[in-house]
């Protein structure tokens, strides 16, 4: 879970996110702006954090799970106000609800089975 969907799934997205930055921008209905850019770099860093994390221990996890989720879940959150507010109901921004909120309850279920495992 950390190193492919939460390491290379990040990696992915901040690569889309400057490299393919204007296509990425139209799939999420945006305009490409410096704020895209700044969310792939962010990106880059999750997905190396997450890379990182799925070899070490369990609060590498918890530290991985704890970024990713809140950034997720809000991103998620921003992403159904653009859906009720502004009727954008493009693929990039209605199917990546998905990831947004799939991604943290399975990292938030694995986390809560190891530990409790580990007790």
């Amino acid at each position: 879970m950390l190193f492919l969907p939460a390491g290379i799934q990040f990696i992915a997205s901040g690569f889309m996110h400057t490299v393919f930055a204007k296509s990425t921008a139209e799939s999420i209905g945006w305009k490409t702006n410096g704020f895209q850019y700044e969310l792939g770099f962010a990106s880059w860093g999750l997905g190396i954090g997450g890379i990182l994390a799925a070899s070490r221990d369990w609060d590498s996890w918890l530290i991985v799970t704890v970024v990713a989720s809140i950034f997720l879940v809000l991103a998620g959150v921003q992403h159904v106000v653009l859906m009720v507010r502004e009727k954008n109901f493009k693929p990039g921004n209605s199917l990546v609800l998905i990831y947004d909120f799939g991604l943290p309850a399975s990292l938030i279920g694995l986390l809560l089975a190891t530990h409790s495992s580990m007790a």
